[in-house]
């Protein structure tokens, strides 16, 4: 079942991290723009976090850019990625 983002973020917040996560990724439509919006608010919001906090509830920023990257190839934009990498190594 789909949730609302704001059930995300308050899994988040209650250090249900990987749980939510979980959720996001087995429920989630990589062809419904709504759903792939999701989850990158999903990241960001998880991105914003210290990393005290990521580690206290068994994540880590390593995981969250990692979960980013899996969303961002799966919904289609890996295109966008590489041109972004290959301009940041210039």
């Amino acid at each position: 079942m789909w949730k609302k983002l704001e059930d995300y973020l308050r899994m988040i917040d209650r250090g249900e991290i990987n749980e939510a996560e979980n959720q996001l990724l087995e429920n989630i439509d990589y062809f419904d723009e709504d759903n792939v919006a999701t989850a990158a608010l999903f990241y960001q919001y998880l991105s914003e976090k210290t990393e005290c906090f990521l580690t206290e509830h068994d994540f880590s920023k390593e995981e969250v850019l990692d979960g980013m990257n899996r969303l961002i190839q799966k919904a289609g934009y890996g295109d966008v990625l590489n041109i972004v990498e290959g301009i940041s190594a210039i």
